[in-house]
């Protein structure tokens, strides 16, 4: 389903309405008992019983597909359009549409501007936790390293031609910490934040609804978060979290964390990360923004080999998603 980007509430509304259709196969609720599942009021008073009200009128997922779909292409046929139990990979190579359409700079004002001609720098909220976030004293300096960190490096590297050295590391006690520096300005993306229903639409200690990247991590089989992150090893589907209020950056992290998964995908790695595909979707400054992304911290294997597989051996949810290709469908709920 498809949004406008000027109005990111009504995207959210849209968005979490399909997943609780997900998530109440995923309950086994139909719409005889739709009464059973989650209300929320993160959209209003006025919208509590909005899933509840959905199930009732459609079903779930499955009943809708099994309505229109299982005659002419049988679910199991296609297996893409099967429930992720947490057995086989979610990561995705997304499709990079039209290669040859470009778009002019990022204007004066916008976050990618200010970021790369006023600032100079990428301010990157980080949390301190083994495989993710973890600082070492190097020749230069203070220097942090983990899957986290990777994919600041792999910001800065293609917001800055390739320089992984123009990130700012603010490291984060907690995830409401990290949404506080989002929204005072301190910091223009946190790593490593479980998402979830309420952080991205309506975050209890900001009052403010959030961008979430595509997940580059889950955390378990089931998902299930745990207290902020005060667990070593993080819980739930760990993203990138920029503000909503300038919709061309949020787009932009996505398709870098998207660019691991892709290198991975065509047998792209570090070494090689010149032949990535140049991308002048945000500008001609930016047409080499995967090579350098790749070229700064390697594809998703590398990436999870080098920071995680040694206390997580890669598996489930973390594999790529590849032809032929597996259950794809999963609620975040």
């Amino acid at each position: 389903m498809v949004t406008r980007e000027d109005d990111k509430q009504w995207s959210d509304f849209v968005n979490w309405v399909f997943r609780s259709l997900l998530a109440a196969e995923e309950q086994n609720i139909t719409s005889s008992t739709a009464s059973k599942f989650m209300t929320t009021t993160v959209f209003g008073d006025k919208y509590k019983d909005m899933f509840v009200n959905a199930i009732q009128s459609v079903g779930n997922y499955g009943d809708i597909y099994r309505r229109h779909m299982e005659r002419i292409i049988p679910r199991d046929s296609l297996k893409p359009n099967m429930l992720n139990n947490g057995s086989t990979g979610l990561h995705f190579a997304h499709l990079l549409g039209n290669p040859n359409k470009s778009s002019p700079d990022p204007i004066a004002g916008s976050t990618m501007h200010s970021i790369t001609k006023e600032e100079g720098k990428l301010r990157c909220g980080i949390f301190a936790r083994e495989g993710f976030g973890m600082k070492y004293i190097s020749t230069t300096g203070t220097r942090w390293q983990g899957m986290d960190a990777d994919y600041c490096y792999a910001l800065s590297a293609s917001l800055f031609e390739g320089d992984i050295d123009k990130v700012v590391f603010v490291n984060l006690t907690n995830y409401a910490d990290g949404f506080q520096a989002l929204e005072n300005g301190l910091v223009d993306v946190v790593a490593g934040v479980p998402l979830t229903l309420e952080r991205d639409v309506k975050e209890i200690t900001t009052g403010k609804g959030y961008t979430f990247s595509i997940p580059y991590f889950y955390g378990d089989k089931s998902g299930t978060l745990l207290q902020d992150n005060e667990s070593k090893t993080p819980q739930g589907a760990l993203s990138l979290v920029t503000r909503e209020d300038d919709s061309q950056w949020s787009d932009f992290v996505f398709w870098i964390v998207s660019a691991t998964f892709i290198a991975e995908d065509q047998f792209i790695t570090q070494k090689i990360s010149e032949d990535m595909m140049g991308v002048p979707a945000f500008g001609p400054s930016f047409i080499n923004m995967h090579r350098h992304a790749i070229g700064a911290a390697g594809n998703y294997a590398e990436i999870y080999t080098r920071n995680v597989e040694s206390m997580l051996p890669r598996q489930g949810r973390n594999v790529l998603n590849t032809n032929p290709f597996e259950s794809q469908q999963f609620s975040f709920f």
